[in-house]
């Protein structure tokens, strides 16, 4: 079973015991970048998407559960209204990470920066120029590791793409899940007509601004 909770493997303790350790190390332009790593086998690295955190996206159901909720009724603050909260089959309540651990894998859950345990620069140039797909290379290289496959969702797919796109040689194949063409810089959203997007969130709608109004609403 993969870890539901998390510590630095600087806190190692008795009280440690049964939980998964959390390191870092530090990204190509000296950002620290929280990771979690644990089984053994063929490596896979999971790119979590936005707003949450490795083990909020791959991790146990139940403790991301209080997140969602919690994300539901502020959407429905500022919305009007929220997607209802996901409900998975009790074969995929463990998440993805202890489903690819229990498979003979060795899973890899980076904190992308600006996220979870990961550092957190405000200033936009930090994030640009695939700046998240270099922090994954940089982890890979950090861990000497030959070979590996990517999943990335959502952002994470994102990322995993801007990845590809840097030709390492470790990257064995890649999985981009949840996106559409909808990540595509200028490309314009179209919500269902029962969608409440309020007459507040600028127009047209695009990924950008999408993420934009997210980022506010979570601040």
């Amino acid at each position: 079973m993969f870890c539901t909770q998390a510590f630095l493997v600087t806190n190692l303790d008795a009280s440690s015991v049964g939980r998964c350790r959390l390191y870092t190390f530090v990204s190509f332009d000296g950002i620290q970048i929280a990771y979690h790593d644990e089984g053994d086998g063929p490596v896979v690295i999971l790119l979590h998407g936005g707003y949450v955190d490795a083990l909020g996206q791959f991790g146990d159901f139940e403790r991301i559960l209080p997140a969602l909720k919690r994300r539901q009724e502020m959407f429905r603050e500022v919305f009007g209204g929220a997607p209802p909260l996901p409900n998975p089959p009790p074969e995929g309540r463990l998440g993805l990470a202890a489903a690819l651990m229990a498979a003979g894998a060795r899973t890899i859950l980076p904190d992308m920066r600006g996220f979870g345990a990961s550092e957190k620069p405000r200033e936009k140039s930090a994030y640009e120029n695939s700046a998240m797909a270099r922090d994954v290379l940089a982890l890979i290289e950090h861990l000497r590791l030959d070979a590996v496959d990517v999943i990335g969702f959502s952002m994470g797919a994102g990322t995993a793409a801007r990845l590809l796109g840097l030709h390492p040689p470790q990257v064995k194949s890649a999985i981009l899940a949840g996106v559409g063409d909808y990540l595509i810089k200028d490309h314009v959203l179209e919500f269902p007509r029962s969608w409440p997007v309020p007459d507040s969130v600028p127009r047209p709608i695009t990924a950008r601004v999408w993420a934009e109004e997210g980022a506010k609403i979570l601040e």
